[in-house]
């Protein structure tokens, strides 16, 4: 059984069945030292941890190459632990015929081996390579929570993903760092030029959490449904809650219950800064609708203008 007893020291069995002992607080200890720990950690717990990609690995016979295709990266976890990547344990492709640059990535240890001392991690998804570690692990932790009790998380909009026919086929969301994709089938945003979507908050459920593809798939859809499809219909001058859905230069927009859209018109508030109202969305407000702006009275098909309650 793999674990930790006490501080620094951890017991790992390796793939031969071996039990070995792993002192990482001991000077003496060829493990000694926290990146040590943090392989260890990882390993046992699951905890991401930050690594550099080094160099490339090629499969090898008498020290030569075997062919021009390297079969991974070597990846330093702190200046001595040399790692290695497998490319089928990369999260994003990465041209081997040029050179690449030595980013600073997030892995988790697969597979570690303290006889051989031989560390093998898989690449985690992150939105850039300034990430905060100790955020991303949070941010799993609660991801993971989300995916488990129907919770949901907040996330930011950082870019799009685009298919093959470079249509958009979502969007790339950043979770404290980490990144997860929000498909257009399930974003309750309109279909705006991706430069000012970039900065709006998203409240999400976790649909899928893929390990193998390193992959999470959100839905914007079901938090709005849960949350909100059960109020009563909003009334004229009566309070009622609304998700600020998006902002553009003139108006922010809040999804009401029964799938009515409130409009809060900027030119009415303008005290609050763009950047404020960006920070509003994807988040529940309270709200009071004061004007009624029908579309299609044959359909029912109408807008609420809507005000802000004042908070105290």
């Amino acid at each position: 059984m793999n674990k930790s007893n006490k501080k620094g020291v951890y017991k790992i069995t390796n793939n031969e069945g071996a039990l070995c002992n792993v002192n990482t607080a001991n000077k003496s200890s060829a493990f000694y030292g926290q990146h040590w720990a943090g392989v260890c950690e990882s390993y046992l717990n699951g905890k991401v941890i930050a690594g550099k990609l080094d160099r490339y690995r090629y499969r090898s016979n008498n020290g030569e190459p075997e062919n021009a295709n390297p079969t991974g990266f070597v990846v330093k976890i702190g200046s001595k632990i040399e790692a290695f990547l497998p490319m089928s344990l990369t999260c994003k492709f990465r041209d081997f015929t040029a050179e690449f640059p030595k980013e600073r990535i997030a892995v988790m240890v697969e597979d570690f081996d303290p006889k051989s001392s031989n560390v093998i991690v898989r690449e985690l998804k992150v939105t850039d390579s300034n990430f905060d570690i100790n955020l991303v692990n949070e941010a799993l932790t609660l991801i993971g929570m989300a995916n488990e009790e129907g919770k949901y998380v907040m996330g930011t909009i950082i870019g799009e993903s685009l298919n093959k026919k470079k249509n958009r086929a979502g969007y790339i969301v950043s979770i404290n760092g980490v990144e997860a994709f929000l498909p257009s089938s399930h974003a309750l945003i309109p279909f705006f030029d991706i430069q000012n979507v970039i900065g709006h908050n998203v409240f999400c459920s976790v649909e899928e959490i893929n390990i193998d593809r390193m992959s999470i798939i959100l839905s914007a859809t079901v938090p709005y449904e849960k949350l909100l499809q059960g109020q009563p219909a909003p009334e004229l001058r009566s309070e009622t809650r609304g998700l600020v859905g998006w902002v553009t230069p003139y108006n922010t927009y809040v999804f009401l219950s029964n799938n009515i859209l409130g409009i809060i018109p900027r030119s009415l508030n303008q005290n609050i800064s763009h950047g404020d109202w960006i920070n509003l969305t994807g988040r529940i407000v309270v709200c009071i609708p004061y004007k009624k702006k029908v579309w299609n009275p044959s359909m029912q098909d109408f807008q609420y203008f809507i005000s802000l309650k004042e908070r105290r």
